[in-house]
């Protein structure tokens, strides 16, 4: 497998896994991560932004802005969360998930 499909999917896996398994891992790259990092001397990881960035100025590739980040982030956090919650925790947190969404886009007012 490639390093990039690795990385890609380590990101995917890290942004839902609950908090026991994120110190788990961090335990076993925590000498790795907390020396510095020169990600812009990384000859895979300059490449790879340098290729992202083209794409999305040729518009082959889409852009987010900050506020669909953090929508997303806090639609993977409610996830993550309501696996542990109760029938009706769950109900009420997609409700107010779903109403912000819309006051969001603007379909509502507050």
């Amino acid at each position: 497998m490639k390093p990039l499909t690795i990385r890609e999917r380590l990101y995917d896996y890290i942004r839902v896994a609950d908090d026991k398994k994120i110190k788990a891992i961090y335990n076993l790259l925590e000498t790795d991560i907390t020396k510095t990092v020169e990600w812009w001397l990384d000859k895979v990881v300059v490449p790879d932004l340098d290729n992202r960035y083209k794409k999305w100025q040729a518009g082959k590739e889409k852009g987010y802005t900050l506020e669909e980040l953090q929508r997303q982030l806090l639609s993977l956090k409610l996830k993550r969360d309501l696996k542990k919650s109760s029938p009706v925790l769950i109900f009420i947190a997609q409700f107010i998930y779903r109403l912000a969404i819309l006051i969001s886009f603007g379909y509502f007012t507050v």
